[in-house]
């Protein structure tokens, strides 16, 4: 068996209470700060009231559909600073540009790649007409395909899926890499964790990959340790 070393990671508690201080002070900052231009406020909502009237009046002259000018319109006539905020970060045509492009750059590439084979579609016609109906939708407008004898398995329930992996897991021989959100050490994990320490212990390389902020609330710093 392979065998090395790698750093310790600490678990998320330090972290979390260093975001946590973080924010306090930014709290009191912006406290601080809004006691201190309380004596400005009428200036200050002044110049965010004819800015929020100039950009109402621009954004109702502009070209585009009702239905995007009018929510814009009576948010930031409504708020005018949180309005203001917002409109700028993401009302604006030019705010998404890059990432319009982007996708505008990758979907040539990507839609060139996919192939709906008339045969699959077709047979999927006489099985069920409602799903095909669903997937031509699906491929009229997104151009994603339907695929016929693919690895994927559908579970209609959890627990028969997890059983599923219990049973591929027992066939490993030389890798296990498995990746989760949020662990919680309950009666589920344990049949996994028996199934892995068993599989390591026999020569079995084994990876256990989580979120350990997913998981700050069901793990600690001991149940690191013991994996």
């Amino acid at each position: 068996m392979r065998m090395h070393t790698e750093a310790k990671t600490k678990n998320s508690i330090g972290r979390l209470a260093f975001a946590g201080l973080s924010f306090l002070l930014q709290v009191m900052w912006t406290v601080s700060l809004g006691v201190w231009l309380r004596g400005y406020s009428t200036a200050i909502s002044l110049i965010f009231t004819l800015l929020a009237v100039i950009i109402v009046i621009r954004i109702y002259c502009s070209n585009g559909p009702a239905a995007f000018k009018m929510p814009w319109i009576i948010v930031i006539l409504a708020f005018p600073m949180l309005g203001l905020c917002l409109y700028f970060l993401f009302g604006r045509k030019d705010a998404v540009k890059g990432i319009r492009k982007r996708f505008e750059n990758i979907s040539p590439e990507v839609l060139g790649l996919l192939e709906q084979k008339p045969e699959v579609a077709g047979e999927l016609e006489q099985q069920n007409l409602g799903v095909a109906n669903q997937c031509r939708y699906l491929w009229n407008y997104s151009h994603y395909p339907v695929y016929q004898n693919t690895d994927v398995v559908f579970y209609k329930e959890a627990s028969d899926a997890f059983e599923a992996q219990l049973e591929e897991l027992e066939k490993a021989e030389h890798y296990i890499f498995m990746e989760y959100h949020a662990i919680e050490e309950a009666g589920s994990f344990a049949r996994l964790k028996d199934v892995l320490t068993r599989k390591a212990s026999s020569g079995v390389e084994v990876r256990l990959i989580y979120d350990d902020v997913g998981s700050i609330s069901f793990i600690d710093a001991k149940f690191v340790k013991r994996m």
